[in-house]
């Protein structure tokens, strides 16, 4: 994992906005995880969807708000940093975020982004999110 910014110096509950997170997914658009399976064209498309799916998701404060499925509450993630992983699955792609909820523990957050549109202007978009839910996911690799 790559942090772009050493995450003991920010305020457990200091959100960073979706701005600062946005620049960080075009920062690795052109590193895939896996150069010889993710060409340069649909790491930039992928990282841009979901750059504006999580901005578009996102408070005012840069907050990421979801129900936690295991405690029945409403959180709140702060982006942190970016894996420099797009994981073909099948014709769709996982990419991997991590967040800090407002403890300042570390979240890893998963999104599946499905194609849409036609093959010459085909863009992405989020048709699925896995918070903290890694080892569901590498099942899911693992059998597909």
């Amino acid at each position: 994992m790559i942090a772009l910014f050493a995450v003991k110096n920010l305020p457990p509950a200091r959100p960073i906005g979706y701005g600062l997170f946005a620049l960080m997914l075009f920062v690795f658009a052109s590193v895939p995880a896996k150069a010889d399976e993710v060409p340069v064209h649909i790491a930039a498309k992928l990282q841009a969807a979901l750059s504006q799916f999580i901005s578009d998701a996102s408070a005012e404060d840069g907050s990421f708000t979801y129900l936690d499925r295991q405690t029945a509450r409403r959180q709140m993630l702060y982006p942190a940093s970016k894996h420099p992983a797009i994981i073909p699955f099948g014709t769709d792609y996982y990419l991997c975020v991590t967040m800090l909820d407002a403890q300042g523990n570390k979240i890893d957050v998963d999104f599946l982004l499905r194609p849409k549109g036609s093959t010459s202007r085909q863009n992405f978009m989020v048709v699925e999110t896995f918070i903290d839910e890694r080892e569901l996911l590498n099942k899911a690799l693992e059998r597909n």
